[in-house]
Formats: C-alpha cells, structure tokens, sequence
C-alpha cells in the first residue's frame, strides 16, 4: 500500500532548505544529561529500562564559562535555505519516551519507513495540579489574555500534559504524561506554512489534510506543525486605489499617472523635479482598531546610489490618478512640502535606504491611530527625496498598473496593518481537526518573535515588529539583514528585545489566547504540547553573533540592576523570555508540556542548566531544553 502513495508522498520532499515532514532530531537535555548527550539515530529500537544514574551536581548558573563572542568571516547573514533548513531542526522529549524517525526523500519515492516498536505503558501517577507551576516573571496578561468575556471563561482548568522527572514509581528519570498516563512519543513535522505559501507546493487543505492520514498509516504518534504569530494575528493588506507621478517646470500640467511605474526625483531642474502620490482606503478596519500599520513599496529598478525618502501624510484625499498634475496636486510648494496641509509621518532608516529592486517598509503606526486625517478610513500620501538625498536620479516605484507578484505579494504599494485584539484560528483548528480524524497526537510550535534568531515579517503581526523594541547591535543599530523581494518567508528580519515588557506582554497573551481557544475545542486533548521558540538566541541574528547581548536602554539597565557579566545576562534573558511565554500557557485552560529547541551553537546555552536549578527551587514554566546534536551540514 505504501507504494501507491509515491505521488502523495511528494507533497513530504524536500522544501528550499527544510524539509515539509521532518522528525523531531534532538534529545531535550537536562541538567543532569547535558555533557554526555548523544545524537539521535534514525534507527529505531524499543527503549530499553536503564539503571538509575547518579545524578550530576548542578552549578550556579552565575559561574558559567563566557561564551567566545568573536565573530568569525563565516558569520555572515544567512540565505533563506539556511534559515528555512534552521526552522526545520526539531527537537523531541526525552530518548527514554520516544521513538524518532525521519522520511528522507528515498523513503518518500519507495514508500519505505521505518517500524515502530511501543513499550509497555508504566502506572500513571497523579498528575500535578496548575499550582505546582509558579511563573518566575508572571505577567497578569499571560494569566488572562483577555479582561472581556471569553468562550473559556468559564472553563475548569485542566492540565492535559506534564513532565514527570524523578518519580521513583518510574524506572525512567522523565516520563512524558498525557491524561495522567506515560505516553509513547514518536513524533513528525508538517510544515504547514511551506506548504501551503511556497508556490512549488501550493497545497489545498484537502492535500494537507491526506499528509497527516499518511503520518498516521506509518505508525508515527504526534504532529507538529508551525504556527506563526501571524496566522493567529493576521496582517491584513489594502492596495493603493490611486498612485500616479506629477513633474515640474515644463511638465506642470501633465498627467503622468502610472506610465511605467510611479517617480520620486529631486533636481535643481524644476521640470526634472518628481513627486509620487498614493491613495488608500480601508475596508475592513477603522482607524482605531489598527494597532500597527506601514506603507511597503517596491523599487522597481536596481539604483547605483542610496536614496533616502521621506513620506507626508495629506489632509486631502480628493484626488484622482488620472487626472492628477503638478499644478492641481494638494500638499506641496514646489518641491517643498505644505506643512499646513501634510504631516511628515516616515523617512527611510539610516540601515535601509532605498537602493536594490525590492520591497521598502515605512512605518505609519502612530499616524493611522492618532490623526483625524485617517478617520474616515482613507488616507493619502506624498513621497519625495530628502534634501540630503541624490539629485537628478529617478526612483522608479511599483504603481497601481504594477499587477505582477514577486514574493509573497503582488508589487503595487501596500498599506499592511493588524489589530492586537483580532484572532484566527483558522490554521491551528484545522491541524487540530485533522490531527485528531486520523487519531494522532498534535504539537504547537509557536513561531513568534524569535525562530532561528530571527523576528521575520512573515511570522509577527505588524503591530509586534514596529511597535517594540527591536535588538540594538554594539553600532547603536538594530540587528537587522534583509532578503530578497521573491522569499516567501519574510523581508525584513531582525531580532526582537526580549527584556521589553511590552513585548513579553503581547506575545504572551497571544499564546495564552492559543491555549485558552483550544479548551473550548471538542478535540481540546489533541494537543499535547508546545514549543515556546525556535533555536532562539540573545544578541545574535541568523548567521552569527553580532553582539554580546541587546543594547538597547532597557538592557544595560537591567543588566546593571542584576550585576551580570554578558554571559549571565544572556542565559537569564532567553530563560526569562520563554518562562514568561511557558507561564501562558501552563495558565491558560489546557495547560500541557512546554519546551525550547535550542541550537546547540547558540551563545546561551547555559539556560539548559539555569531552567533545571530553577525548576528543582522556585519552579519554571519551561518543562524542558532541547539541543540537536545533528550536523551542521548534514548530506
């Protein structure tokens, strides 16, 4: 039977640098395992009862060795492939309670897998109660995600799963529970999100749903699939109704509209002198529910210098494109900007200015929200070249007549906006669903702020990436690479602080909403588990370390407050960061295991050891730490 499936099994090959279905490939390691953890072999054997082993003495996380911070020439900004092949490395709970596998491309043409052997479930214990688990850095939002009133609002709490370590019922050190019983894990990922976004794929939810039928057929017992910030917490698109191009001097009383694209050009040449207007409407969102908003355009042509721009929001939206002209367009003197009638409301950054054919993002956040020019829920703006600018070079901007898709999205201009208090769970129920029609298990990875060490715009909502702290690099800018216009996975890429209250309290409601959400569920039980972050790291974007830790104010203020050398501090800001999102989730209504695939080449791995000292003391909400012991380039 599984021969037949070559064509379906096609659907699981290969991805542009990970793989659509791929095992969980780490040992979570705990303290008392840290030095002497192996790496998994695909092989699988039925788990065999070890004698119990005397137990590593645990350290003072204060007294960890400093992480060597030398950035080597290697360390260069990460291709997509790699950070793609980086999200794909998984981790699973402990080698004493699992089986690990992998559909490689050959097993994927023949059909072939490997075989499942189960031990024996041992006598399941009493489970913990909520009140064993104590938030270290409890936010009261992660709590209750919501003050209003809920569907789960009226939920008992339940705590679905745990991990039982150190029961001397047991003749393993840790247990995976589900329902109070030890449970077999053999777990697979389906990459969702590649599937469905990556026009090589293109899967229908019929499709997604018959790779699941098919883990399910080979034995396998989990699923785990990505579920980014942005699929609970969507951004939402409106196009440019109007854009067109007005020229001076001579050309004052021409219609350029959108001829080739929209200009911007500063001269000394009044006929050679180029404004660019735009003109949006929002359908779907008042200006008030719009928590975090950005103008994105597309420099269609590559540039041999760097152009900064400026953007000016206008009091007047009664214009046309196809009738627009120097003479007749509102807001400006010449090239000079009305200030009487626009506002400045965005320029380039200093890191970011316009030069490569490819997506340009400006931030309108505080505009959208506050102005009564936005209310009526259209908006119009003006582009020109700031002053200090490059003279006689046309820029030339995708327009309303630029219909073609390159990337993620067609290329005419962009207002991208989200609202923090709008959810979906249309991807997560799905997977749900699916997972429990084919009696699998199902596994959330959450992929917010921080996976591969990077915070991409394809995985958090707008109002996440511009409106808190983005990490701060020892040259006082954002730790930041961008990649090219046709990814998939995201432009902009920086790494998020994660010492910014704020942002610990969005994310984590977000996360508690998840869990609170799948209680209401009649398949609440499908799910198991989650993972909190994706080899996350602490001053360090994909590719290298590029600081000892975040920069920023918050940062150096808390690390004098704490007395930490940068090691420390790094290993207290990841554990802290994903304690506070575990806390959400142990708080929620379907409280379940929580877990951090971490990098083995990470600059922190010593939260492996601090969660453990925490956890046997004060108690954590992160129940264990992953780290892949797989090549780095594996053939």
């Amino acid at each position: 039977m599984r021969n037949k499936r070559t064509l379906q099994r096609g659907l699981a090959l290969l991805l542009a640098g990970g793989m659509a279905l791929s095992n969980l490939g780490a040992v979570p390691v705990l303290a008392e395992e840290y030095d002497t953890a192996t790496e998994t072999e695909i092989t699988q054997t039925a788990p065999e009862e070890e004698a119990s082993q005397p137990k590593e003495s645990l350290t003072d996380p204060a007294a960890s060795e400093s992480t060597d911070l030398t950035e080597s020439s290697e360390n260069t900004p990460a291709t997509e492939e790699e950070v793609d092949s980086s999200g794909a490395t998984e981790e699973e709970p402990p080698a004493e309670e699992s089986a690990n596998a992998e559909i490689s491309a050959e097993d994927a043409n023949s059909g072939e897998a490997d075989s499942v052997t189960e031990t024996a479930p041992v006598e399941a214990q009493d489970e913990p109660s909520t009140e064993d688990y104590v938030a270290v850095q409890s936010l009261d939002s992660a709590e209750s995600p919501a003050a209003q009133s809920n569907p789960w609002d009226a939920l008992t709490p339940k705590t679905t799963s745990y991990v039982d370590i150190d029961n001397d019922a047991y003749s393993r050190d840790t247990v995976l529970t589900v329902d109070g019983k030890p449970f077999w894990y053999n777990g697979i990922q389906i990459r969702i999100d590649k599937l469905k976004d990556d026009s090589k794929y293109a899967c229908t939810d019929a499709e997604l749903e018959n790779l699941f039928n098919i883990v399910a057929e080979d034995g396998y017992t989990v699923v785990n699939s990505q579920i980014r910030w942005t699929d609970i917490q969507p951004n939402h698109i409106a196009y440019a109704t109007d854009s067109a191009t007005v020229y001076g001097g001579d050309n004052a009383d021409k219609v350029y509209g959108n001829n080739g694209g929209v200009q911007v050009q500063r001269s000394s040449d009044a006929s050679k002198q180029a404004l660019t207007y735009l003109k949006f409407t929002l359908t779907d969102k008042t200006a008030d529910e719009i928590d975090g908003a950005k103008i994105r355009i597309y420099n269609k042509n590559g540039l041999g210098n760097s152009h900064p721009l400026e953007i000016y929001a206008l009091e007047d939206d009664n214009w046309k494109q196809d009738t627009l002209t120097w003479n007749n367009a509102p807001g400006h003197n010449g090239y000079e900007i009305d200030s009487n009638k626009a506002e400045l409301v965005a320029t380039s950054n200093s890191w970011d200015l316009l030069k490569d054919s490819n997506y340009y993002d400006f931030k309108i956040s505080d505009f959208i929200k506050s102005s009564e020019w936005a209310k009526d829920g259209t908006v119009s703006f003006v582009i020109r070249e700031s002053a200090n600018g490059v003279s006689d070079q046309v820029v030339t901007l995708a327009g309303t007549a630029d219909t073609n898709v390159v990337g993620a999205s067609m290329i005419q201009p962009q207002l991208v906006y989200s609202d923090a208090e709008e959810y979906d769970f249309t991807v997560l129920d799905n997977a749900i669903h699916w997972a429990t029609k084919y009696g699998l298990k199902f596994e959330v990875l959450w992929f917010g702020t921080d996976t591969c060490t990077i915070s991409s715009d394809s995985r958090i909502p707008v109002h996440a990436q511009l409106n808190y702290q983005p990490s701060i690099g020892n040259n006082g800018k954002p730790l930041f690479y961008k990649s090219k216009a046709d990814t998939i996975t995201g432009i902009y890429n920086y790494i998020m602080c994660k010492n910014d209250t704020g942002l610990q309290a969005a994310e984590s409601t977000a996360l508690g909403t998840v869990f609170n959400h799948i209680a209401t569920l009649e398949d609440a039980d499908t799910v198991i588990g989650c993972q909190l972050t994706n080899e996350p790291g602490v001053g360090r974007l994909h590719g290298g370390i590029k600081a000892d830790h975040c920069m920023c104010e918050t940062c150096l203020a808390d690390k004098g407050s704490l007395g930490m050398n940068a090691t420390d501090f790094r290993n207290y800001t990841l554990w802290n960061f994903n304690n506070i999102l575990g806390a959400a989730v142990k708080n929620s209504k379907h409280s379940v295991w929580t877990r951090v695939n971490l990098d083995e080449s990470s600059n922190s791995t010593g939260i492996v050891k601090y969660n453990e000292e925490v956890r046997k003391t004060s108690g954590a909400n992160i129940d264990f730490i992953g780290m892949p012991k797989l090549p780095q380039n594996p053939k």
